[in-house]
């Protein structure tokens, strides 16, 4: 079976929209431009190695669940002969996931309720409960892949990913490090994330170059 029907990633999502309504996607793309993770569950990623990250854009929360994460993490310490992740280490990895990894996404909007969910279900790229009802009278000829909260999230992945990666890069040396030494689990502290202003540009211009690669 072919790759493109078991998988879809972030750049095919949004070339879908761009392809199918350039207008609509450009509108899309400059909707909001600061994004605002919520609670991740530390058990699920550990237990699994998949990342469900639930960001409010604008009134509304998108969710984006990439499977594998801690496997790539893995991968990029062994390339950087790392025995510990620091943030760096896994926002690469996260960049390379983003890009290359299967990705499920959804929307609390009722544009996504009621336009996209039904067919990102058939397409294989909708994040929790299938929608079995057509999108009869909202979209019945399956234009655009997305509301533009999940296009706005997709087309600037740093502005969440910058929060993420140092989520991550605690909650793994703290599980490393609790095993290493077979101490009992530590308390549940969350580290305070900062990110610095070479950062920031770094990742501001790592999203104008996803941008121009979609043109």
């Amino acid at each position: 079976m072919r790759k493109d029907l078991l998988e879809i990633t972030r750049k095919e999502i949004l070339s879908k929209g761009r392809r199918e309504d350039p207008a609509k996607y450009e509108r899309r793309m400059n909707y909001v431009n600061s994004f605002r993770p919520e609670p991740m569950a530390k058990d699920l990623f550990i237990n699994t190695g998949t990342l469900t990250v639930p960001i409010r854009v604008g009134d509304y929360i998108v969710t984006v669940h990439i499977s594998g994460i801690l496997k790539i993490v893995q991968d990029e310490m062994d390339r950087t002969g790392k025995d510990l992740p620091d943030r760096q280490l896994v926002y690469n990895a996260l960049r390379k996931a983003v890009d290359e990894s299967n990705m499920y996404v959804n929307c609390t909007c009722p544009d996504f309720k009621y336009r996209y969910a039904y067919w990102a279900t058939v397409g294989d790229y909708k994040y929790g409960t299938p929608e079995t009802r057509p999108a009869k009278v909202r979209n019945p000829d399956n234009n655009g892949p997305a509301c533009k909260h999940v296009t706005a999230a997709l087309a600037r992945p740093s502005q969440w990913l910058k929060y993420v990666s140092g989520w991550i890069a605690t909650i793994i040396k703290q599980y490393i490090l609790r095993n290493r030494l077979e101490d009992p689990e530590p308390e549940d502290n969350e580290e305070e994330i900062e990110v610095t202003s070479d950062e920031v540009e770094m990742m501001d211009r790592e999203d104008e170059e996803d941008g121009d690669s979609l043109q």
